[in-house]
């Protein structure tokens, strides 16, 4: 059975890396009876090769419950995003934080603090922001006095972050300077962001250090996806673009995005170190499509 399903993987040109290391405001909805899904499904499928795989997010959260509107690029009070985080935060299963910023173009929020570990599952949907068209338009920098910073640290698992702008996170530390922290449990997606590049996706706006990490146990996450909306740009960090460490992590998958380049895909625009540091069992990269341009 175990080889049919590798042979399988094998005739989809799927590349499994294993084993050792590898360089490479918001008001809430009234009632979840009310409920309504998340706008783009979000199905971040664990390879079916492996007896273990699971559904990357569990049934009961398939449909989203509340959902709180970021109308402020302020770092704190009513409408930032700080205050959306601990709205969901305080709620249990998948709620959204959409974007409604005042103003034409991208919109920044520089933080002064660092935001709240996300704890209970949501989705942060830049796509939101009103006049969206494929490239981001709400910017998450940092500004405060801290030499060590991340922007998103979550570990609640089934988890969306997409359509954003991530840049700017010093770091002091070992632990600090990533753009996303993906720890503890797993089952999230990443998809359709700029880690480390300007609003323009021509220049670099480097994070201190990585810009997405996975570790401690968090798998069958989905980064990038199938199709050009879905694909990240991870570039111009100070070390590495994506980096999955040992340890209970393993059977990801890294799909159609773009590291080292522009926003554009016609300039290099290198990370620090490497592009990819793998070092979990059984993650997939690529697969049987390409992200398009559209």
């Amino acid at each position: 059975m175990v080889s049919r399903l590798l042979a399988s993987l094998f005739l989809a040109a799927l590349l499994t890396v294993s084993g050792a290391a590898r360089s490479a405001h918001a008001q809430p909805q009234a009632g979840r009876a009310d409920a309504s899904p998340d706008p783009v499904p979000v199905t971040a499928k664990a390879p079916c090769s492996f007896a273990a795989a699971r559904p990357a997010l569990p049934a009961s959260a398939l449909r989203v419950g509340s959902t709180f509107v970021v109308t402020s690029a302020a770092d704190t009070g009513a409408g930032t995003l700080r205050a959306a985080i601990t709205s969901a935060n305080a709620l249990a299963g998948l709620d959204r934080i959409a974007f409604a910023i005042p103003g034409s173009g991208v919109q920044r929020i520089t933080l002064k603090t660092v935001l709240p570990t996300i704890t209970s599952p949501v989705v942060i949907d830049g796509t939101t922001q009103p006049g969206y068209a494929g490239s981001p338009l709400v910017e998450v920098t940092w500004g405060g006095t801290a030499t060590g910073a991340n922007c998103f640290t979550i570990t609640a698992g089934s988890s969306v972050v997409r359509g954003l702008i991530l840049n700017g996170f010093p770091t002091n530390s070992a632990t600090t300077g990533y753009a996303i922290w993906l720890d503890v449990l797993g089952s999230n997606v990443v998809e359709g962001s700029w880690l480390g590049l300007d609003p323009s996706g021509r220049a670099a706006r480097p994070n201190g250090n990585v810009g997405i990490t996975i570790r401690g146990g968090s798998g069958f996450n989905r980064i990038g996806g199938y199709t050009a909306a879905a694909r990240n740009v991870i570039a111009g960090n100070a070390t590495t673009a994506l980096s999955i460490t040992s340890g209970g992590t393993g059977r990801n998958r890294i799909v159609g995005n773009w590291f080292g380049l522009n926003a554009t895909g016609t300039a290099v625009l290198p990370n620090g170190g490497n592009n990819l540091f793998i070092a979990a069992p059984d993650d997939t990269i690529g697969g049987t499509e390409r992200a398009r341009a559209t």
